[in-house]
């Protein structure tokens, strides 16, 4: 890409292509908003050796996947032999995309019109957050977003003979013609998104690394107002092409070029970029010229209020409840900063303690269900696996043939028999000394939760006492007291002991 953009234009241009998959991904008709953010920018001047660039689209990606896993994925030293150094904690990544000018075809060793490829539901997983696409110009954008679609679990469209019907951004193949940003996602991508986000593998997309200074902007202009129509020209045809000037009355339709010492316009039937000015204040909208109407401005977002805390998860014992906030009080505008920290909150809750020899929650679940899932009750109990605490294992009564019955048990089961740890969202969870799950909230060693160790009141004294029959007190401890510390000066034919309370 340098040797074609040169490395300022090509940084420039890929943010630009970033704002465009941002806005997609924003799509009201994915159901959920993924904020697509970058952290790190690589411009590559050469190939570093390590990575095996060629035709081969698997070896091409697996070779990238594992040469951005030396290099990013882990922390690195700074140092030499001869001058010490810290470590760079460089901020996790989600997944990430390489962008080529090589040609390549995935189970071929040859150039063919394969765009882009990537593991599935490879996103959150160290050597498979990786996707290829290739620098086809004004289309780079759908081809990342379709790539990493594939990533967060999205299959082909024509994989479901429920979406075969209309052209969506998982399609198997790119209609020429369709502007990117007048495509939607479909209901199938929705679905698989869902079910992806509901899974373990998804866990990383879950948290926003609190490192979000390496946060790089976004352009927040639509991408036409940073590339004249000239410009689109150069992009997809090389430095000597520039607009067809007559064909500017259907300019918003197709992007018309014309390449020096050429005789005739031509067109790769690619729309020009939103934003491109098609007439006096007027512009490209989704292949229309339209007025033009006023850009908003750089917003980050911010949370709303909390919901009120849903009902706890269990009728006795301890169970949990949650609460969430949406990011949309205002939602983060192109470039913008996401909110920081969770949006969900999940939080102990007491309910009255369950009646003596009653069935235990996780026994419950089981009971619920036969050997074909169907419910019949009285027929299983629960076995916990050890390596999957937070799976639902049932046995056939007096018999030790544990069946995995559901990936997770309900939020608010026992990791295990002897543990203070729920089960939340499929999770193995600590609860903090303020109840809420996760492991933030710890007592300081004088007892208070979330304090700064400066609240303790230090009582200390000596007791001497030379003769007497029977139990002598010392001293009362007061309830609360920790870090109690009784050291004998020197030996004495006494015992000590003490007289407990509860």
């Amino acid at each position: 890409m340098v040797q074609y953009h040169g490395a300022e234009a090509a940084q420039r241009f890929l943010l630009t292509v970033m704002n465009m998959v941002y806005n997609m991904f924003q799509h009201k008709s994915l159901g959920v908003k993924i904020n697509i953010r970058v952290t790190k920018l690589v411009i590559l001047h050469s190939r570093p050796e390590q990575l095996k660039v060629g035709h081969h689209g698997e070896r091409y990606l697996e070779s990238f996947c594992h040469w951005q896993h030396q290099e990013f994925g882990r922390l690195r030293y700074l140092g030499t032999d001869h001058f010490p150094g810290g470590w760079e904690d460089i901020p996790p990544v989600d997944t990430a995309v390489l962008v080529t000018r090589t040609d390549f075809c995935v189970h071929k060793d040859e150039p063919c019109d394969t765009v882009g490829i990537a593991y599935l539901g490879g996103v959150c997983s160290a050597k498979r957050k990786c996707a290829l696409a290739e620098d086809n110009g004004l289309n780079l954008a759908f081809t990342i977003a379709h790539e990493l679609g594939h990533n967060m679990g999205m299959s082909h469209d024509d994989d479901h003979a429920t979406c075969t019907s209309h052209s969506h951004i998982m399609s198997g193949e790119w209609i020429k013609g369709r502007n990117p940003s007048d495509l939607s996602w479909s209901s199938c991508s929705r679905t698989d998104l869902e079910n992806f986000l509901r899974s373990k593998a998804s866990a990383c997309l879950q948290q926003t690394d609190s490192r979000s200074r390496y946060q790089i902007r976004l352009p927040p202009k639509l991408p036409g107002m940073h590339y004249s129509v000239d410009q689109q020209c150069q992009i997809l045809f090389g430095t000597n092409a520039s607009f067809c000037s007559n064909m500017e009355h259907l300019m918003c339709a197709g992007l018309w070029c014309l390449v020096e010492g050429d005789a005739a316009c031509k067109t790769k039937l690619d729309p020009p970029l939103d934003g491109t000015e098609c007439g006096p204040d007027k512009w490209c909208r989704s292949g229309k010229c339209v007025n033009k109407t006023p850009i908003p401005q750089h917003v980050d977002g911010d949370w709303s209020p909390w919901s009120q805390w849903s009902v706890c998860s269990r009728t006795c014992g301890t169970g949990v409840h949650f609460r969430q906030r949406k990011c949309d009080n205002p939602p983060p505008g192109p470039g913008g900063r996401h909110c920081q920290k969770a949006n969900v909150e999940h939080k102990a809750c007491e309910r009255p303690p369950c009646p003596n020899g009653a069935t235990g929650f996780r026994d419950q679940q089981c009971l619920s269900y036969d050997q074909h899932g169907s419910k019949n009750k009285g027929l299983l109990t629960a076995i916990i696996n050890d390596e999957k605490p937070c799976a639902l294992f049932c046995s056939p009564v007096g018999r030790d043939v544990p069946v995995l019955m559901a990936d997770r048990v309900m939020d608010g089961t026992p990791c295990g028999p002897y543990e203070a740890d729920l089960c939340v969202n499929g999770r193995c969870q600590k609860i903090g000394c303020d109840g809420i799950v996760g492991p933030t909230a710890k007592e300081d060693h004088c007892g208070v939760c979330n304090g700064d160790g400066r609240s303790c009141k230090i009582a200390s004294g000596k007791f001497t006492h030379t003769k007497g029959m029977g139990y002598i007190e010392a001293v009362i401890i007061p309830a609360g007291a920790r870090r109690i510390k009784v050291v004998e000066d020197k030996p004495s034919h006494s015992f000590l002991g003490n007289d407990a309370q509860v």
